[in-house]
C-alpha cells in the first residue's frame, strides 16, 4: 500500500505572490500495484518524481538525467518549495518504509523504516537503502522492450538475494557444527567459572553499601 501527501508553494507573479498546490485529483491511498490515469496537470508525473526524489533518486545511477533534472527542479527551484511524506506498507503491515521532507525551507529528507508495532525510526542512509531496496524509475520510449529488460533485472536481483540467503545458511550450519564438536567437559568448566564469577560479583555488590 502507498500513502502519500505533499504540498508545493510556487511564486506565481513578479510581486512574489505565493500559490499553494495540494494534490486532490489522485487518491491519497493507493494499492501496491496501481495504474494512474488522468489529464495533463493532474499530478501524475509530480507524484512519481516526488516518490523517486524521496528515496534517493538523485543518487541513483540507473535513473536518466532527464528525470533527475525534473526531480532536482522540485527540490532546488528558486521559485518553488516542497514538503512531502510517502509511506510504503508491506502486505502484512509489519514494515513501513517512509520518506519525508518536513520543512518547506530546507532540503533535508529523512528516509527510515518502522518495524512491527514499534514507532522507533530506523534511519536509512543512501548506502543502506541501496543494499535493502531497488528503486526503479523509468519512462521508456519502448515500454514492451523495457518490460522484458525489467523482468530480467528483477530475476537477477532474486538470484542475488537467494545466493546471500544460501551463504547465510551455510555460515549458521558451520557455527552449529562447531558448537556440537566442542568438548562437553570444556563447556561444563566454562559454565562453572561463569557461575563463580557471577557469585563473586554478587558478593562484591552486597558489600558496596557497607563501604
Amino acid at each position: 500500500m502507498i500513502n502519500y501527501d505533499y504540498k508545493i508553494e510556487r511564486e506565481e507573479d513578479e510581486k512574489g505572490g505565493i500559490v499553494e498546490y495540494i494534490p486532490n485529483k489522485i487518491p491519497k491511498e493507493l494499492p501496491s500495484i496501481v495504474y494512474i490515469e488522468g489529464p495533463n496537470s493532474s499530478g501524475k508525473s509530480t507524484l512519481l518524481h516526488i516518490i523517486s526524489l524521496g528515496f534517493y533518486g538523485l543518487k541513483n545511477n540507473a535513473i536518466t538525467r532527464e528525470l533527475k533534472d525534473k526531480m532536482d527542479n522540485l527540490m532546488n527551484s528558486k521559485h518553488q518549495n516542497l514538503t512531502f511524506k510517502i509511506v510504503l506498507i508491506n502486505r502484512d503491515n509489519t514494515l513501513k518504509l517512509i520518506t519525508e521532507k518536513k520543512n518547506i525551507k530546507t532540503k533535508e529528507i529523512e528516509v527510515y523504516e518502522l518495524r512491527g508495532e514499534s514507532n522507533k525510526k530506523h534511519y536509512l542512509s543512501p548506502e543502506i537503502f541501496e543494499q535493502r531496496y531497488k528503486l526503479i524509475y523509468d519512462i521508456p520510449f519502448d515500454p514492451t522492450k523495457r518490460l522484458n529488460s525489467l523482468t530480467n533485472e528483477i530475476n537477477l536481483q532474486q538470484i542475488s538475494f537467494g545466493n546471500k540467503v544460501g551463504e547465510l545458511r551455510l555460515h549458521i550450519n558451520d557455527i552449529l557444527t562447531e558448537i556440537i564438536k566442542r568438548d562437553p567437559k570444556k563447556l561444563e568448566d566454562t559454565q562453572r567459572k561463569y557461575d563463580e564469577i557471577t557469585n563473586k560479583k554478587g558478593e562484591l555488590e552486597s558489600l558496596i553499601p557497607k563501604l
